[in-house]
């Protein structure tokens, strides 16, 4: 009795775009409702970036490489001995600290 609404949550969750069930049948309604909630949701997630062109209140919620300054090398974070020693651009606040 509580195999229908799992099954739902498993397919919401991991969105297949096909099912195949074998058995007697009780939960495919369970998976069908799933699937088309999945495509809702795809299809109104496609309308909202087509609209907004990739933003969510004005600003772009794509993750992409951006130039914030900082070093993403990794170095001279880790026991003040990588490339540019103790103090890297990471105090550039003009605070001081660093070693």
């Amino acid at each position: 009795e509580n195999m229908g609404p799992l099954l739902y949550a498993l397919a919401r969750f991991v969105k297949p775009k096909c099912i195949l069930e074998v058995g007697a049948g009780y939960t495919s309604l369970w998976l069908l409702q799933a699937l088309c909630d999945n495509e809702h949701e795809l299809e109104r997630c496609n309308a909202s970036v087509t609209a907004d062109g990739y933003k969510v209140a004005g600003t772009e919620w794509v993750v992409g490489m951006t130039d914030t300054g900082v070093d993403g090398g990794g170095g001279g974070h880790k026991g003040g001995g990588g490339r540019h020693g103790g103090d890297s651009d990471c105090s550039s606040d003009g605070g001081g600290g660093g070693g």
